[in-house]
């Protein structure tokens, strides 16, 4: 988060992430989140919009940025590890996102 406000960008990409793992059956959630998370160890730097990615899993094999990369593994770990620190404060835009995309405040 910028000053104290959320990243609107991020907002959007945690919608997108909320909605991609919601169209996966339970193992293709935990192969998107692993992907997710393999790029996330090799470090991801999430304010330089020119660092792109490809996760086979996620909307078709798309090429993102690496905040997309973190929205991503953000969701998967809210998802499925619940209560692991991702080491990136979304949490504020995580809750934007459920209610964009109707999560009102279930789980992703």
């Amino acid at each position: 988060m910028a000053q104290g406000k959320p990243r609107l960008d991020a907002v959007t990409y945690l919608s997108s992430a909320l909605e991609a793992y919601r169209a996966l059956d339970p193992a293709g959630q935990e192969q998107l989140l692993a992907e997710a998370a393999a790029l996330g160890q090799k470090g991801l730097a999430i304010n330089d919009p020119q660092q792109m990615h490809q996760l086979r899993l996620y909307q078709g094999g798309a090429t993102i940025s690496a905040l997309q990369v973190a929205c991503v593994n953000d969701v998967g770990v809210q998802l499925l590890l619940p209560g692991q620190d991702v080491g990136i404060d979304f949490a504020r835009e995580h809750e934007l996102a459920k209610g964009m995309v109707g999560g009102g405040s279930q789980a992703p």
